[in-house]
């Protein structure tokens, strides 16, 4: 009987041993969780700042990159009579030729190039010989 006594006590020594290591293992537990909870935020975070600056830097060379495209897609015929930044991404620019083909051209590399996004036109109006249209669209970035 004394040896029962002596072997229930030490299984109970066994499992008080255990239950504190398993209390312990459930408090590191917390502590990395918590950690890791920290972790992605601050992940977050970095990643939302990466996002912001390459923004800023996109709308930061929006205009020149717009008039460097444009430059390279107009022909010889077409003349800018204006530009306009009229809110945010949304540009307006007005064109005029002596001929339809040459504005149409104009208007479909807009388009195909990719220079502008959502890219309505209105139809030519010819005054004295030119050709006038006005193209909107949006920047790409």
């Amino acid at each position: 009987m004394n040896q029962i006594s002596n072997k229930a006590s030490d299984v109970q020594a066994v499992i008080d041993d255990t239950n504190s290591h398993i209390a312990a293992l459930a408090n590191n537990k917390k502590i990395v969780d918590a950690k890791v909870a920290s972790y992605n935020n601050l992940l977050q975070r970095i990643q939302d700042s990466n996002n912001a600056v390459q923004v800023a830097l996109q709308k930061r060379n929006a205009i020149p990159n717009l008039l460097n495209n444009i430059m390279s897609a107009i022909p010889r015929q077409v003349q800018l009579l204006s530009i306009a930044n009229t809110t945010g991404k949304h540009i307006r620019i007005e064109a005029q030729s002596a001929d339809y083909q040459s504005l149409g051209y104009f208007i479909a590399r807009i388009k195909s190039d990719a220079i502008l996004l959502n890219v309505t036109s209105t139809t030519g109006v010819k005054t004295s010989g030119m050709v006038t249209v006005t193209v909107e669209g949006d920047l790409p970035y």
